[in-house]
């Protein structure tokens, strides 16, 4: 009969400087899969009817984590993101009832790393990560950090939307009744790197640019809307006319987005029984900033 893990007690650390760092918050973790190429080795003059292959270089996978939303932790990543920098993860299973984890080392850029924010639940964020090279088990790593504490995410209630349509002297107003935003859901792209002195046989990755990005957002349709603040047709008129605006989210801890972009893909519901809603795109047309307390 064997030991059967959970996963419960997993860990992942990021090398900062000489000493390893927990990454906190972790709520899933996605393993990669490696996919090796197939060279077809079909030739003339060999029978049977099936084709025939062998094995070839093989590209990295993806690692794909959930952590609940701190905008320290955020900051961090999202800082490294823009970088490019290529971080050292090492990923500790535990071993039983015991203080030993098999230990597995990679190197990754982050590539993608969208928070999820609805106004009742708690707010999370993805930290994607493309593996670079050769996933290796090593000894576990000394002195490890601390195991690490509970993080209390925060829950939505409180996110502020505003948007400005002049770039020159904005004036923002207000989306209200919005109970979900979601983004910037931007993307590092990449490309595959193999040479004849490479360790190994798993690709290597070359970042190259972003992708463009976009804020998800949902609202209410109501009419009782307060002075001054952005209805439906508001929207609706900003994306008609292809009005580059202005965004800022605060989040309820004080951290913020602010970018430029424009209003895409206005949709309204309209439900026999229920609340009409609309929801719309806020495309990002070149990099936003995020701003920690």
């Amino acid at each position: 009969m064997g030991n059967f893990l959970i996963g419960k007690n997993t860990r992942i650390l990021y090398k900062s400087g000489t000493n390893y760092l927990n990454v906190e918050g972790i709520k899933s973790i996605t393993l990669p899969s490696d996919s090796p190429d197939e060279l077809d080795t079909a030739q003339y003059g060999v029978a049977g009817d099936f084709d025939s292959f062998m094995p070839g270089l093989i590209t990295a996978g993806t690692f794909g984590l959930t952590q609940d939303y701190t905008e320290a932790a955020y900051d961090t990543f999202f800082t490294l993101m823009l970088a490019k920098t290529n971080i050292e993860f090492v990923i500790l299973f535990k071993i039983d009832d015991t203080p030993t984890y098999d230990a597995y080392k990679f190197n990754a850029y982050v590539t993608g790393m969208p928070i999820t924010c609805s106004v009742g639940e708690i707010m999370t964020n993805e930290l994607n990560l493309q593996l670079t090279g050769q996933m290796t088990k090593i000894t576990t790593p000394s002195p490890l950090p601390a195991v690490p504490t509970q993080v209390y995410g925060i829950k939505g209630l409180g996110t502020q939307i505003k948007i400005a349509k002049d770039e020159t002297t904005p004036t923002y107003k207000d989306l209200i009744f919005a109970y979900e935003c979601n983004g910037p859901d931007f993307t590092l792209s990449y490309e595959d790197i193999a040479y004849f002195e490479m360790a190994g046989i798993v690709k290597e990755k070359l970042p190259l640019t972003f992708s463009v990005g976009n804020f998800e957002i949902t609202s209410i349709v109501a009419t009782d809307t307060v002075t001054g603040a952005l209805k439906y047709d508001d929207i609706l008129g900003y994306a008609q006319i292809s009005q580059k605006c202005l965004i800022t989210i605060t989040y309820p801890d004080g951290s913020y987005f602010s970018g430029k972009g424009y209003v895409m893909d206005v949709n309204r519901d309209v439900p026999i029984k229920g609340k009409q809603g609309y929801s719309f795109s806020f495309r990002l047309t070149e990099k936003p900033t995020f701003t920690k307390v």
